[in-house]
């Protein structure tokens, strides 16, 4: 299963060590998932900007709901 689950694990990683702590600063795949034009928004890009206030909404209910029984 292992080798099955890693064929496509490749690439390389920046990562930045300060202080005893390390983070991941920039990655790089050729079998990356990202997609910079997705990632954008630009009016030429992808990415329908009406779907954002909707994503918002759901994205928050979360907060709401917790705001609401902490009140």
């Amino acid at each position: 299963f292992q080798d099955s689950a890693n064929q496509r694990v490749n690439g390389t990683a920046k990562v930045k060590l300060f202080k005893g702590k390390a983070g991941v600063v920039a990655l790089e795949s050729p079998y990356s998932l990202f997609n910079a034009n997705l990632a954008t928004f630009n009016k030429d890009a992808s990415f329908n900007q009406n779907a954002s206030a909707g994503f918002i909404e759901i994205y928050n209910l979360a907060q709401k709901t917790y705001r609401r029984l902490s009140s």
